[in-house]
């Protein structure tokens, strides 16, 4: 998972788009949060339960990407379309050029055609762009573990919803726990 540079609760850095892990406030220290999503979908599959330890990027929780898939298919399908829109509006400018080395058309009938390639080569950019936004955040419906540890809790069930700022699984890094307590100063002494 890539983080930003950016920081959430505590000054631990936040992960890009989804999912999100936050912190939970610990006067320990110890590592540990909650993860939840900033989109919405259905839970699937569970690849963990409470107990298991989970190594960092493994698969927490999948998330319905249907209509995600569906969406990086039509977006797919518009970008071949603008692509074969830009093939057309290329072999159109070429004949024009013919026509206006031969004088048959006016710079203005060249231009407008020079225009429509560009318009479509344009186009084929934004549909590309747009297909690989789709297929990127198809990704984002499979909730991975933003580091090595412990899953202590898993507070959805199969078929619950995901929404933004609702926790999907607890964990935390057992390497990074820490024990307050108080004794005296003499049972101090001999733990030492």
């Amino acid at each position: 998972m890539e983080l930003l540079s950016e920081t959430g609760r505590g000054g631990a850095p936040i992960a890009a788009a989804t999912p999100i892990f936050v912190p939970l406030d610990d006067p320990a220290g110890s590592r540990g949060g909650e993860i939840w999503v900033l989109l919405r979908g259905g839970c699937r599959c569970f690849a963990t339960g409470a107990g298991d330890r989970v190594q960092a990027g493994q698969a927490l929780v999948h998330l319905d990407a249907q209509a995600a898939q569906q969406n990086t298919a039509a977006s797919v399908a518009q970008a071949e379309a603008a692509r074969t829109n830009a093939q057309i509006a290329e072999k159109e400018l070429a004949r024009q050029r013919q026509l206006f080395a031969k004088q048959y058309i006016s710079q203005a009938g060249l231009e407008r055609a020079q225009a429509q390639y560009d318009a479509a080569q344009a186009q084929v950019r934004a549909a590309q762009a747009q297909a690989q936004a789709a297929s990127a955040q198809s990704g984002f419906y499979v909730v991975r573990a933003p580091y090595a540890g412990v899953v202590s809790e898993v507070p959805v069930a199969l078929g619950d919803m995901a929404a933004p700022g609702r926790p999907l699984v607890r964990m935390y890094d057992p390497r990074a726990l820490r024990i307050t307590a108080t004794t005296s100063q003499t049972l101090a002494q001999n733990l030492g």
